[in-house]
């Protein structure tokens, strides 16, 4: 292990995750499963073997820039609805930050990695539903395309796949967020990582956006902008930034070239651009520093570091 690949701010925030990286490293993890303790106090059942859990194995987290972006844009007793959740990993950030008098609204159409994300939440014992559904532009069913390499990714199965690139499809329930009638109230923050079907999420989300009821939406997006999905959001008075960062922290950046400057493709889209830039304009990693303060008052927190299932 390179002494340089440990100058990053998951290590130097955090410096117990070093111990941690060395451990998984020094030694042949043989099963498909390891419990990590994540840096704000909930555990995650991972598969090191697989490109997500083998980074929170690691490093403690996963995609640092986003997971602070949640952190910061909700407060607690929030709702926050988490579209595309995999395992949990964003859903514990989310659970974590809106706490006991918050809510959670999980969503993976996945039928294995749901038992997952499942597993996890039960752990939490924290407001968190998950829904075994697709989230799109209209009700029914559809085919979730699962991609070749789907055993090293497992975040990478959708709905907008062409069916060449697929070595297996999977026929899922769908479902729109306006027909989501027990989510009521304004959504804080809204988490979208659907794999290119961004813009049919969206498109089923339309009275609510008209409405106003959502507030912060965290999204991926691999087109170059401005893209549907981006075209939507703006049309319906949303203002749109390109979550980026330094050492020091994140920070919010015009979304135009964005693959010109080989950033990772993530967006937020606010009705509130001047909450946002104050909630990113303090330098640090709030996730991994203000979060332990907390973390002996969890329900359900784990107490070792790493546990090896």
């Amino acid at each position: 292990m390179r002494f340089l690949s440990l100058f990053k701010p998951e290590y130097i925030y955090q410096p117990r995750q070093v111990l941690r990286r060395i451990r998984l490293t020094s030694r042949r993890i043989a099963e498909d499963e390891c419990v990590v303790d994540l840096p704000w106090g909930l555990s995650l059942v991972v598969n090191p073997h697989e490109l997500i859990g083998n980074c929170v194995a690691r490093l403690g987290v996963y995609d640092l820039t986003v997971s602070e972006a949640l952190w910061r844009l909700l407060d607690p007793g929030d709702t926050a609805v988490d579209i595309g959740s995999n395992i949990g990993y964003t859903a514990s950030i989310l659970a974590r930050r809106s706490g006991p008098n918050g809510r959670v609204y999980c969503f993976e159409p996945h039928p294995d990695i749901f038992r997952r994300l499942e597993r996890n939440i039960s752990q939490w014992r924290l407001p968190v539903i998950a829904r075994n559904v697709a989230v799109s532009s209209e009700e029914g069913t559809a085919e979730l395309r699962v991609p070749r390499y789907f055993p090293g990714n497992q975040g990478t199965a959708s709905l907008a796949m062409a069916p060449s690139g697929a070595a297996q499809g999977i026929t899922v329930q769908c479902a729109t967020l306006d027909a989501m009638a027990d989510i009521k109230g304004p959504i804080s923050v809204l988490k979208v990582d659907v794999e290119g079907h961004e813009p049919a999420v969206f498109r089923g989300a339309m009275q609510r956006l008209a409405r106003g009821e959502i507030r912060d939406i965290v999204f991926e997006d691999h087109g170059v902008y401005p893209t549907p999905a981006m075209k939507l959001l703006t049309a319906q008075g949303y203002r749109l930034y390109l979550l980026r960062h330094r050492f020091r922290g994140p920070f919010l950046a015009t979304p135009e070239g964005a693959k010109d400057r080989g950033d990772p493709p993530n967006y937020l889209a606010t009705r509130d651009p001047q909450r946002a830039e104050r909630r990113f304009a303090q330098s640090g990693w709030q996730l991994l520093t203000r979060s332990r303060t907390q973390s002996q008052s969890i329900p359900g927190k784990a107490g070792n570091s790493e546990r090896h299932a």
